[in-house]
């Protein structure tokens, strides 16, 4: 990533072929961060179990209740 990157806003891209895109429900306050749980169907698996964002970046997005990631592998 570079510096460039890091203070740029993400580019909306096309989903790549084998993304997976995973939705996270806000689950608890630490100190600085915000822990999303994944949300798991019934009868299913957490593939990544929880996601922390710095706080600062939550109250940018608006402090939402749920996020969504989208993870694919480079080449």
């Amino acid at each position: 990533m570079t510096t460039d990157s890091k203070t740029q806003p993400a580019q909306s891209e096309p989903e790549r072929p084998g993304a997976v895109t995973i939705r996270f429900a806000k689950d608890k306050d630490t100190p600085g961060t915000i822990r999303y749980a994944e949300i798991v169907p019934d009868n299913d698996v957490a593939r990544v179990k929880n996601v922390y964002l710095q706080k600062s970046f939550a109250k940018e997005l608006g402090l939402p209740e749920t996020i969504t990631v989208t993870i694919a592998a480079d080449s």
